[in-house]
């Protein structure tokens, strides 16, 4: 396109008109177009034309709806935007979406990708302030783990962890499914195998638990005798003077030592009737050779 108006090519006008109405003119190129419009009742018409294929755009696409906060962001960054001019004025676009001018009928332009461009930004915009946090929660069992059950245990009094057990329904964390599995669990967390004998009569294995209790590693075996609920807490020998009741208020407390290991019954009756169950097992000829540097 030529920069005078008087020799401005119709034949540009199409692209001319496009880059006009998006404000991609500038200097006396811009000069030069709005001269010819002045001049040109067609191009005037069809410049009215588009105008009115945008607002029309913009009825049939509105913005979506998005957080009252995200809105307040938006709002406040457009405050901030430097006003619009043309050669040192100030452009008001209101007024000039308002200014009358003449429609006539001529083909409807092409539609403008800079219009497309503009609603792309906005998308963009809206997906950073509301993608963004959706992200962080979805990910956020992988930046901050939950805390498992089974490991977050605490050394707190006997009675306490009774208590607590009974207030959880007094089941189990989990069933182990042989005698080996069982000693296992003890070995693996306290550094010595335990096994059960066959409960006595009234009497019934429920499951284990890692409880705490005297220390973080303390395990717990839930059980029954006679319909009550009786937990024998079990942990090193040597953590025994860290053993408490604190408000026993009829639980009594009952300990056996096994190898490296101590027992607590915590229950509600008169004896102890659960800490005979549990046995060390002895190992195998194998074992105690290769044990000894044989």
């Amino acid at each position: 396109m030529s920069e005078s108006p008087d020799n401005f090519d119709r034949n540009d006008a199409p692209d001319a008109l496009d880059a006009f109405a998006d404000e991609q003119l500038h200097g006396e190129q811009r000069a030069a177009f709005e001269a010819r419009l002045g001049q040109d009742t067609a191009l005037a018409d069809a410049y009215r034309r588009q105008r009115a294929i945008d607002a029309s755009l913009r009825g049939m696409f509105p913005l979506p709806p998005i957080d009252g906060h995200a809105d307040l962001v938006i709002q406040k960054a457009m405050a901030q935007l430097a006003p619009a001019n043309h050669n040192g004025y100030a452009l008001d676009r209101a007024a000039a979406a308002s200014a009358p001018i003449k429609l006539d009928p001529r083909p409807t332009p092409r539609r403008r990708q800079p219009f497309v461009r503009g609603w792309l930004a906005v998308a963009a915009m809206i997906t950073l302030l509301i993608g963004v946090p959706s992200m962080l929660w979805l990910w956020r069992d992988t930046i901050m783990p939950p805390r498992s059950p089974y490991v977050e245990t605490w050394a707190m009094p006997l009675d306490e962890v009774y208590r607590s057990q009974v207030a959880k329904g007094f089941k189990p964390a989990w069933v182990c499914k042989d005698q080996q599995e069982f000693a296992a669990y003890f070995a693996s967390r306290l550094g010595q195998p335990l096994m059960i004998h066959d409960a006595p009569a009234g009497a019934a294995m429920l499951g284990l638990s890692y409880t705490g209790g005297v220390t973080r590693d303390s395990m717990g075996m839930l059980g029954t005798v006679n319909g009550k609920p009786v937990l024998v807490v079990v942990d090193r020998a040597g953590e025994d003077a860290k053993t408490q009741m604190k408000h026993p208020d009829g639980l009594n407390l009952y300990r056996r030592k096994i190898g490296s290991l101590m027992l607590y019954e915590v229950t509600p009756l008169d004896e102890a009737k659960l800490l005979d169950m549990f046995y060390q097992p002895e190992l195998p000829a194998s074992a105690q050779a290769s044990a000894c540097g044989k």
